[in-house]
């Protein structure tokens, strides 16, 4: 069961239209993406809290420590130069690169603040990071990847001509095109940035990225949020969603992504990602579990 809720000014909060969905049984995961979004190019996003918005780091960290909208695109050059220059004391085995996308998506990877938001092309990995932590209600966000690039490049041909257009970076994906699209101002001779949202896939991807199915937004322009980057694009309300799951169908749904495969283990492998995927074990096998009496094995005895 699904409900469907057209945009009204209640979808509004986050300043920028959106049609909402609901999950109503965790049984209809499965039917409920399909139903809606299979055949079509959608990315998805998890969110642990419902409220949230789609904000990059680097939006919501200006906003943390007082930095003004102006000041966004000084604070992202710092990030980024402090970065590059430091990133082989920390870690000798990283290849130096100049490339502008390969640095921002080792920035994203590590939790440094950047303009990329991460999205999935997997709705279960993003319905699974809605879900792992949440205390509450959670959110799964998704947009149409063939509107995005459709709007983009008529945003761009439209409003930004000096700049090149969307699809001739997706042609190259190279440093200079991505600098002239999305930095132009650190380009020689560049214009000012554009508003617009369009997607970002560095060509040589981290194992990470490539397990969870990853891709990036980056906004055109720093000084503006991602939903003011977003608010010359046409026909927002049918092309975002937001898809509510509420706790209890949350817990639901937990249980049968882990019997997916789907885990912090295997979408964070390590030790660490590992550690961290036993609260959802835990949560799945309960019913086998705590029926069963724990033998930690046989004592020792000193004699």
């Amino acid at each position: 069961m699904e409900t469907t809720r057209a945009p009204t000014e209640s979808s509004r909060t986050c300043d920028v239209p959106f049609s909402v969905k609901e999950i109503g049984e965790a049984d209809d995961l499965l039917a409920f993406f399909r139903r809606e979004f299979e055949g079509r190019n959608w990315f998805f996003r998890g969110h642990a809290n419902v409220d949230w918005c789609l904000k990059s780091s680097l939006e919501r960290y200006c906003d943390d420590f007082g930095f003004t909208s102006l000041e966004r695109p000084i604070v992202e050059s710092w990030l980024i130069d402090d970065f590059w220059r430091t990133v082989a004391v920390h870690d000798r085995e990283i290849p130096p690169s100049n490339d502008f996308q390969d640095i921002l998506a080792l920035m994203q990877h590590y939790g440094a603040p950047t303009r990329l938001l991460d999205w999935s092309y997997s709705p279960f990995v993003a319905t699974y990071f809605a879900i792992e932590s949440s205390t509450g209600a959670s959110a799964v966000w998704a947009i149409n990847g063939d509107w995005l690039e459709r709007e983009a490049n008529r945003v761009v041909r439209s409003f930004e001509p000096t700049l090149p257009e969307p699809t001739q970076y997706d042609k190259t994906r190279d440093s200079d095109t991505f600098l002239k699209l999305f930095m132009p101002h650190l380009s020689v001779g560049g214009s000012g940035p554009g508003r617009f949202v369009y997607t970002v896939n560095p060509r040589v991807l981290n194992t990470r990225l490539s397990i969870q199915q990853g891709v990036f937004t980056a906004v055109g322009d720093v000084s503006g949020s991602f939903s003011d980057n977003l608010s010359r694009f046409s026909e927002i309300g049918q092309n975002l969603v937001k898809i509510v799951i509420q706790k209890p169908v949350g817990h639901a749904v937990l249980a049968i992504l882990y019997r997916m495969g789907i885990s912090r283990a295997s979408l964070y492998p390590g030790l660490d990602g590992f550690a961290r995927s036993l609260r959802a074990k835990m949560h799945a096998l309960r019913a086998v579990r705590t029926k069963l009496r724990f033998d930690p094995g046989p004592s020792k005895t000193t004699k």
